[in-house]
């Protein structure tokens, strides 16, 4: 096959005195096979130069040009937020298929790029990625940016080789956006800012981390019962279900280990963010009071909160003394501070789980924001039992 795509590209493009000019358009370059490759007098542009950086996709005018035209009163905000948030070189660009597609539908808006291809490749890649890019992508489906290595001469052949690999698959298949580059002359790769492009996109990072969760549940009934007990705050359920979760998904996370713990929680902590984004808010290592909480659910309409600390041991047996100091460590540090931004949350549930292997244990609390009261420590058996501690 490598033989016949030289043979061909050859034949076609070089001293073809027949042919002005050639284009080849795609997401990747294209790898020359050897010293001798007849294909051996490409330029490659990327999204990250300046050379046709305006054929990439719609400008902004040209956008509000076509909705204009075609009569539609949309919101260009809206448009701009679903669609809007690429750069190529220094020109701010929208998908065009994802224009095209909602004119072509009178201005509704769907998810309609990332539904035209196999976005296998690309979520296989995510679910395999290491506990670090995990969390880098925690910060990502939390509106942040980030500064990542970017390989600009990237080929196919290369994927899945390290951390850079996977940050420039995503940048030039459109999965990220770059905010700013920079060259680092030492090693030919950039240095990029890089964010999550538009709401489509995001749709679409929620969509596989929501299909990671619920594919470790036998049943969608028990995937759906998880959720409900988290944001309800039935902490037992919770954990009863959270047990059941570790079993069944001890192929893709498992928790022996602190690198494999700590694989297990961004996962969990990715899969929340996909999963309950519409009616909360998520928020994961910020800081508040005096020092970062683990995971913090807030509401976006109901008054009950959500605090997470996470502690992991070798012991099983140590773990109800981690999990009451999990509880004792939100306390102290006043992590329910940053709910005071939030009037309409009148309280917020406490919980510090211990887990080792696939045993989980959760001491808990609830801690009344208005009257600044706590209420009874419990304490989740490992099994099915609950009992009362002072």
């Amino acid at each position: 096959m490598v033989q016949l795509m030289r043979n061909l590209f050859s034949a076609a493009l070089k001293g073809n005195d027949a042919l002005e000019r050639g284009i080849l358009t795609g997401i990747l370059r294209i790898s020359k096979d050897s010293m001798l490759s007849g294909l051996n007098n490409l330029k490659t542009y990327t999204l990250l130069d300046q050379g046709y950086s305006h054929d990439f996709g719609f400008k902004e005018e040209e956008v509000a040009y076509l909705f204009k035209t075609q009569g539609l009163s949309t919101s260009m905000e809206q448009v701009k937020n679903w669609y809007n948030g690429y750069k190529a070189g220094n020109v701010v660009v929208y998908n065009p298929w994802s224009i095209i597609s909602c004119l072509s539908e009178e201005g509704r808006f769907d998810v309609y790029w990332v539904n035209t291809g196999n976005n296998d490749l690309v979520k296989e890649s995510l679910f395999r990625s290491s506990s670090g890019i995990k969390s880098k992508f925690e910060q990502l489906m939390q509106g942040a940016s980030l500064c990542v290595p970017i390989d600009k001469h990237l080929s196919f052949d290369l994927l899945g080789r390290d951390e850079t690999a996977l940050w420039s698959l995503l940048l030039f298949c459109g999965y990220l956006k770059f905010e700013s580059s920079h060259l680092q002359f030492s090693s030919d790769l950039y240095d990029c800012c890089v964010s999550i492009p538009n709401d489509e996109v995001f749709r679409l990072y929620n969509r596989f981390f929501a299909e990671w969760l619920s594919n470790q549940f036998d049943e969608a009934d028990d995937y759906k019962f998880f959720l409900d007990h988290l944001i309800a705050g039935n902490v037992p359920s919770f954990t009863e279900a959270l047990r059941c979760f570790l079993l069944q998904s001890a192929s893709c996370f498992d928790t022996h280990g602190p690198r494999k713990s700590e694989g297990f929680y961004h996962g969990f902590v990715l899969a929340m963010l996909a999963s309950l984004s519409r009616t909360h808010y998520i928020k994961s290592n910020r800081e508040s009071g005096l020092g970062r909480y683990d995971v913090l659910i807030i509401p976006k309409k109901g008054a009950k909160a959500i605090l997470l600390e996470f502690k992991h041991l070798r012991k099983e047996e140590e773990l109800e003394n981690a999990a009451k100091l999990a509880l004792q460590q939100i306390q102290d540090q006043a992590y329910h501070t940053e709910l005071l931004a939030y009037p309409y949350v009148k309280e917020v549930v406490e919980c510090g789980i211990a887990f080792s292997g696939k045993a989980v244990l959760a001491a808990y609390t609830t801690y009344d924001l208005v009257h600044q009261q706590t209420g009874a420590i419990m304490l989740t058996a490992k099994y099915s039992q609950e009992e009362w501690y002072e």
